[in-house]
């Protein structure tokens, strides 16, 4: 459980991270980097959503924050 709870850690930091990003090429790599972690656990929903982040699709941008909460309580159901 600690690589979980590593990782909602990093999620609930990098989420507020990229959306107040003004460089798209930071945002990129910031979303990239996220997705990347996100993957390890099948996180699919998420990891979609960071990969049209990474095409600067400003939809998905404002869908980020719903997208990583439901994430979030998917994968702490999952652990217990």
């Amino acid at each position: 459980t600690s690589i979980v709870t590593a990782f909602l850690a990093d999620l609930a930091a990098a989420v507020p991270a990229i959306l107040a990003e003004d460089s798209a090429d930071q945002r990129c790599r910031a979303a990239h980097r996220l997705k990347g972690s996100a993957s390890n656990f099948a996180l699919h929903d998420l990891c979609g959503l960071l990969q049209r982040i990474q095409s600067d699709d400003a939809v998905a941008l404002d869908r980020l924050l719903p997208a990583a909460d439901q994430a979030a309580a998917t994968l702490r159901a999952a652990a217990r």
